[in-house]
């Protein structure tokens, strides 16, 4: 989505096929934090990309939606493409399909002509608590964070290690969740391809 001002959302009442459709515009505070750096409030966020939708217990959801951006540049003898992808924003409603919570994941994954394989995040859920975790930038020396939060509102960011030394470049967007407290990620760096363990 190029632009958006909001989100839609309905519910069905029981026994019913009727159903309200309702419309919810971004919160102040995701308007004013947006990935571009300026501090005016702007009416809309740009290049936004739904990722994930988790179902919550009580019928509400969770949304996490990736600002995602390509630029091609061209020479008389080759093209090259940018890619950005930037912020996360959570976005959490009621069963009814209005907003609970809300919040915003800073990050700046920029690379070039890597068909972004190292850039987004990984969702990893259990039934008490999600965890987002990613790379906080694009590069051989970089360190992996992740973001712990549960349905009833927003967490906090922590660092958990640092890929100095290893010679790893994660490509969380194809992890894969085995248990509850563990997880595989693949990595591709100087064309030698490994899968890591990480446990909790």
């Amino acid at each position: 989505v190029e632009n958006a001002a909001g989100f839609f959302s309905y519910a069905l009442k029981d026994g019913s096929l009727e159903k309200d459709l309702i419309f919810t515009p971004f919160s102040i505070k995701l308007l004013k934090n947006n990935p571009s750096g300026k501090r005016k409030i702007k009416k809309e966020l740009n290049d936004l990309r739904i990722g994930d939708v988790l179902v919550k217990n009580d019928g509400g959801l969770m949304m996490f939606i990736e600002t995602r951006k390509e630029l091609t540049r061209e020479s008389a003898r080759n093209r090259y493409t940018d890619y950005y992808f930037e912020d996360i924003f959570l976005i959490c409603t009621r069963p009814d399909g209005s907003l609970f919570w809300d919040d915003q994941i800073r990050k700046y994954q920029l690379s070039y002509d890597d068909e972004a394989k190292y850039s987004s995040y990984f969702l990893f859920a259990t039934p008490s608590s999600v965890r987002l975790v990613f790379n906080d930038e694009i590069k051989d020396e970089n360190t992996i964070s992740e973001y712990v939060f549960s349905p009833l509102g927003p967490g906090k960011r922590k660092s958990l290690f640092s890929t100095d030394l290893h010679r790893m470049k994660l490509m969380f967007s194809k992890a894969l969740q085995v248990s509850s407290d563990s997880f595989l990620v693949p990595s591709l760096s100087e064309g030698k391809y490994r899968v890591v363990f990480v446990q909790y």
